[in-house]
């Protein structure tokens, strides 16, 4: 009879796990076709002949009557459905299925030619998908000074670190990923808050993911918004931009505030791009600064301070582009000093994509991401094993243009751990998205 119930009870939960994948799976279908449908008719809008409406082309702006001030509003919306193999995958949280909505009104304003300001105000369920209620904040506001020439700027306020290359096309109509590469969207084991009690005790942390990789730190958080200053230029046909951002591009959303004591102590920038011919062009960056929090467990060494501890990115980026295909790769050094282990920890970041237009509005892209923890050694300056299981990603996307300014983008990897035994993290999204 206990046979019986037990196997009774699996088939419910094999037919309940079945309808649930059926229902997500037509959810998904109804994203993706109903605009299709909606949209497919007309092959104007596959062709971005037209734009759906938006608050430009309403006449919603303000110019004044000398025309010195300028306020011009815009927005986006990003309906996205996202599928999670486990309770954590990446930076989202939240398990099973999900939809996360997002909202972001943007204002644009300038003052003659030199200043111009933008303000930005959004609303979700986080900076990472999440379940959860749906909160507000101001993402951005900074301001900007530019030279006579324009060869010049100044900008301040809080605005995405210029560190690395995902910031400039993350969530712009251009992405054709849902999420970001590898090395933006993967918690390691390092701990802002835990100083590891010895070499020894650290190196088990790697075999513990669900102790210490919940709140790990990324080598970059996604686009992390931090409050700062920033100068850009270019001499010739090379652009700079030198920063100081008061946090690391591994700190997490909750210490991008307004912090005094991260401003004394910041996390400085420093990029360079250079146009090696019309298709072909190369980016590198530096980011260093402290990445520890209050440490609220185990002891740093005497004498030493939580703003001792720094991490330090290197950041290489070249971009191919041929009509209507864009090909990248990216390389990532990332060095962390972690209390109480020896020799600074390392970690190389490596991205490779690819991106085409296919005709008839549809878009599609191909990335492979991987994380490589390298070996250190200890305190007395023994060698040790790497202190992390080597990552790789599988990533691919499908979108489809209605419009110029609305489209729908399916994307989903895979997350496999080289040697750890530990199952495959999967992740699938459908994201509906509109520039208004």
């Amino acid at each position: 009879m206990l046979t019986a119930g037990r196997q009774a009870l699996s088939g419910v939960r094999e037919a309940a796990s079945t309808v649930r994948a059926r229902r997500t799976t037509h959810v998904l279908a109804a994203i993706v076709l109903v605009p299709w449908v909606l949209g497919h008719p007309g092959t104007a809008a596959a062709q971005g002949r037209w734009s759906a409406p938006t608050l430009q082309e309403s006449g919603i702006r303000y110019v004044s009557p000398s025309g010195r001030v300028r306020v011009d509003w815009s927005g986006r919306i990003d309906l996205e459905l996202l599928t999670l193999s486990a309770q954590e995958v990446g930076l989202v949280r939240g398990g099973g299925t999900f939809v996360s909505p997002r909202l972001s009104l943007f204002t644009d304003a300038a003052v003659g030619e030199h200043l111009k300001g933008l303000l930005e105000l959004r609303g979700d369920r986080g900076q990472a998908p999440t379940r959860g209620s749906l909160k507000g904040r101001v993402q951005q506001a900074h301001l900007r000074w530019s030279g006579v020439s324009g060869r010049v700027s100044f900008q301040a306020g809080r605005f995405a670190s210029p560190f690395g290359s995902y910031a400039t096309r993350a969530s712009s109509a251009g992405d054709p990923f849902v999420r970001p590469p590898l090395p933006y969207d993967y918690r390691t084991v390092i701990s802002r808050t835990t100083a590891p009690e010895s070499p020894a005790a650290f190196l088990t942390w790697r075999d513990n993911p669900d102790a210490h990789r919940p709140e790990g730190a990324p080598p970059v958080w996604g686009v992390p918004y931090q409050w700062g200053v920033m100068g850009m230029g270019s001499v010739d046909r090379v652009s700079y931009r030198f920063a100081a951002m008061n946090g690391a591009p591994s700190s997490e959303p909750v210490t991008w505030g307004f912090d005094g004591a991260r401003f004394k102590h910041p996390s400085w920038i420093l990029g360079l791009r250079v146009p090696i011919s019309p298709n072909l062009s190369a980016e590198a960056s530096y980011d260093t600064g402290p990445y520890l929090q209050a440490v609220e467990a185990g002891t740093l060494p005497e004498g030493r301070s939580r703003w001792d501890y720094r991490q330090a990115v290197w950041s290489a980026n070249l971009r191919f582009t041929h009509r209507s295909v864009v090909a990248s790769a990216e390389v990532l050094h990332d060095r962390w000093a972690v209390p109480n282990v020896g020799d600074d920890l390392v970690d190389m970041g490596y991205v490779g994509q690819v991106q085409a237009e296919l005709g008839d509005g549809f878009v599609a892209g191909l990335r492979l991401s991987y994380l490589d923890f390298r070996p250190w050694r200890d305190t007395i300056g023994t060698p040790q094993p790497p202190w992390g299981y080597d990552v790789a990603r599988w990533e691919g996307s499908l979108g489809y243009r209605f419009a110029d300014n609305l489209g729908v983008l399916a994307s989903g990897f895979t997350d496999r751990h080289r040697g750890s035994g530990a199952p495959a993290d999967n992740l699938g999204a459908i994201r509906l998205w509109w520039v208004f």
